[in-house]
């Protein structure tokens, strides 16, 4: 053998194996060191004492897991009296995802129908023929925002006969349906005119 193998100590602080057995053991590792295979005689040693450690290594195993059993036996009850706490938890966290999981869907949905419903009533055609940006109101799951006031300036009509003609502003779609209707409207007729167009 030209690689030493380091003799192990006694594992004294746990009985995992016998003194008989790690006596053994070292024999075996004392006549591995001093192999020198260079006939067929060599060969049969090699042979039995390769027999002879395969079969400590088995009593070695054996004799590990009877040492084991008790601390094995004590793991699986701690791992059962575990298990009787986590199991209604992992059930719980479980329910909760679920049902945050179709919360968030069910927001998800209403929101995209209420965007769904702005983006078609997003105008309005008013009185006057024409297509007015309509008001639409979306529901904030959020909850309401908080009030806020201010104090602005503004006009108000108070009789509308006494404003200066000036400030008064047609509507040319009005008068326009109301003359191709044949309603007399003072002051305004139907005229032609040519303008350009692309073709």
């Amino acid at each position: 053998m030209s690689t030493p193998i380091p003799i192990p100590p006694f594992p004294a602080q746990i009985q995992a194996i016998s003194t008989t057995r790690f006596s053994e053991i070292l024999l075996i590792l004392g006549d591995v060191q001093g192999v020198t295979i260079q006939s067929d005689q060599d060969c049969l040693k090699a042979r039995a004492l390769l027999v002879r450690a395969n079969q400590t290594l088995k009593a070695v195993e054996s004799e590990r897991a009877q040492a084991a059993a008790p601390f094995n036996a004590i793991t699986k009850q701690i791992y059962e009296a575990v298990r009787l706490v986590t199991d209604p938890l992992q059930t719980a966290v479980s329910l909760l995802k679920t049902q945050l999981a179709e919360y968030i869907n069910s927001v998800e949905a209403q929101r995209t129908a209420a965007a769904a419903e702005a983006a078609r009533l997003s105008v309005v055609q008013s009185a006057d023929g024409r297509l007015t940006p309509a008001i639409i109101s979306i529901p904030d799951e959020r909850g309401p925002a908080p009030i806020a006031t201010r104090t602005v300036t503004t006009v108000e009509i108070t009789d509308l006969a006494l404003i200066p003609r000036k400030y008064l502003i047609p509507n040319l779609a009005m008068i326009e349906a109301d003359v191709r209707a044949g309603i007399d409207v003072p002051g305004c007729r139907l005229v032609n005119k040519t303008t350009v167009v692309a073709r």
